[in-house]
């Protein structure tokens, strides 16, 4: 599934949310898939196709959400 991504939009590789990047350009589109560049949080660049990547900003807003749940229970520990 395509991201449609866009120049500006934050990503990371599938299961490397460690080194995040945002995309500079869209190199060229495709049927399927558009190849984008991307600049890592190291500074190097790359071009890579749209479905080896995944949105940084989604990532975090999970991350937020499991954390929540998480302080939810904190309470109900300490009480026991």
């Amino acid at each position: 599934m395509s991201l449609h991504l866009t120049p500006g939009d934050l990503v990371y590789r599938a299961f490397r949310p460690q080194k995040p990047g945002k995309v500079i350009s869209v190199v060229s589109e495709r049927l399927y898939f558009n190849m984008v560049s991307v600049i890592w949080i190291n500074g190097e660049t790359e071009i890579l196709s749209e479905d080896s990547l995944q949105n940084f900003r989604e990532l975090i807003a999970d991350h937020e959400r499991k954390l929540a749940t998480h302080r939810n229970k904190l309470p109900k520990l300490e009480r026991l």
